[in-house]
């Protein structure tokens, strides 16, 4: 090719045809939801809302089978902040929209001003695999609610609740308005190709730089939520039973697979033993008082691939080769891909398990003297 030979567009590949023609159609629509109501915002709110509580059950089935996830934390996690969100906006969306008058400054004497919401246009949503339900239709009632179109991909590793989750979408909305493109990283590096308005995404630091780095070129707004190492600190005037009953609750959840669950515990040495004999207790009570009772429990999730299993198992060899005591738990079976619920203590600060986010049912237990440390 010479160079002053036009380079030719080759054509799109099917999926990639299939992403653009639901990004043009809703590109081209985008701009008559500006003028949208909150009266006709609220009614399309009310429909999902409807719709996704027809689907419970089909919630659950889906979620026990991805990992093996309760159907109580189906509910409590997933519908109810679903439901709750949906009620919140219904219930304020009007006062929102609402332009806002505010002062004018000093070089803009004589006029008057006002801050008004606007939509940002087309967004993409990519929701992961460990809350799916919250963390797609919670972005998306919010989405709509600003008067939005929304293209959502839901992860791959959680696919039963991946198909419910296209299901209610598609059963709700039109594609130009909302679209639901399921897949693995080929279907989000095509639709992270293309200029969306704003992108919100849940998910690791890691594919966190993938995705802000994509929407850099298009200077698309993002929205990050990402992971960390959450510590949590118990002192000497801590009621330890209620420490523990929160911390087990918070650590446990989901089998630890939560982005904001306590990754460590600092606890003052003074009361860090009774401290763990107390979350022994509290798990043992909760999940059975022996190992297989624990593993044949309907109430605690499994991991949810055998790459985060084998990754979970790797952090607690590491920690039991450095000298790490466990307190309770420790148990695991690469059959169904079960880690019980643990509680390790007498940790070097270099293990691995101290040093990346844990994202599991594995709970180290450090000491201190002072704050200060």
């Amino acid at each position: 090719m010479t160079a002053n030979t036009p380079e030719l567009e080759l054509p799109l590949d099917p999926l990639r045809q299939r992403i653009h023609s639901a990004f043009e159609s809703q590109r081209v629509f985008a701009p008559s939801l500006r003028a949208s109501t909150a009266s006709e915002r609220i009614t399309k709110i009310r429909r999902l809302k409807t719709t996704f509580l027809a689907s419970l059950n089909e919630l659950r089935a889906a979620a026990q089978a991805d990992f093996g996830k309760p159907s109580a934390e189906v509910d409590f996690w997933e519908a109810t902040a679903v439901v709750a969100e949906a009620n919140h906006v219904i219930r304020n969306l009007a006062r929102w929209m609402r332009p806002r008058r505010v002062a004018s400054t000093l070089a803009l004497m004589g006029t008057s001003s006002q801050v008004r919401c606007e939509p940002r246009g087309v967004c993409l949503i990519v929701a992961p695999w460990n809350y799916p339900f919250n963390l797609s239709f919670v972005p998306l009632i919010d989405a709509i609610a600003a008067g939005n179109t929304v293209i959502l991909k839901p992860s791959e590793l959680a696919p039963h609740m991946s198909a419910v989750i296209a299901k209610i979408v598609r059963e709700t909305f039109d594609e130009h308005e909302v679209a639901v493109f399921e897949g693995d990283a080929e279907t989000a590096a095509a639709l992270l190709e293309l200029p969306f308005d704003h992108v919100f995404f849940t998910g690791s630091p890691r594919l966190g730089s993938v995705v802000i780095g994509a929407a850099a070129r298009h200077l698309s707004s993002v929205t990050l939520e990402l992971g960390g190492k959450s510590p949590a600190i118990v002192d000497e005037s801590a009621d330890l039973d209620q420490a523990v009953s929160r911390l087990l609750w918070g650590k446990f959840s989901n089998a630890g697979q939560t982005c904001f669950a306590p990754d460590y515990v600092l606890v003052h040495e003074n009361v860090q033993e009774a401290f763990l004999a107390r979350f022994k207790a509290a798990i043992e009570r909760t999940y059975g008082s022996d190992a297989e009772t624990r593993m044949a429990s309907s109430d605690f999730a499994r991991i949810v691939n055998d790459r985060h299993f084998l990754r979970l198992r790797a952090l607690l060899d590491d920690a039991k080769q450095r000298g790490a005591t466990v307190i309770v738990g420790g148990e695991v079976s690469s059959a169904n891909r079960y880690i019980g619920p643990t509680v390790i203590a007498g940790l070097p600060s270099d293990a691995a398990v101290m040093q990346e986010e844990i994202f599991g049912p594995v709970l180290p237990v450090q000491s201190f003297q002072h704050l200060d440390q």
